[in-house]
């Protein structure tokens, strides 16, 4: 069973600041990811808070963060942009 992928407001925003085809190949990864039966193990764990890990997920130059809900199938992506930024704007 696939995972639903939910974006947060600002990582909708900052996916829609990258150029088109950056947000379609990172578009075609998170549908890729979300498919796969174990997609949590091709992404680094960058801060835990509580309950909560974010994940940092590699595409090209680009890192997109998000954390998941395995209870109810959900990928929440949280920020985007490129592996030199992506850390200091989160």
């Amino acid at each position: 069973m696939a995972y639903h992928i939910e974006f947060t407001p600002d990582g909708l925003a900052s996916i829609e600041q990258l150029p088109k085809n950056i947000q379609q190949r990172i578009r075609n990864k998170l549908e890729e990811y979300a498919t796969n039966a174990s997609p949590f193990s091709k992404a680094k764990v960058i801060h835990t808070e509580g309950d909560i890990r974010i994940h940092s997920l590699r595409i090209g130059d680009y890192r997109v963060l998000h954390s998941f809900d395995d209870n109810i199938m959900y990928i929440y992506v949280i920020h985007a942009g490129h592996r030199k930024k992506v850390y200091r704007d989160f």
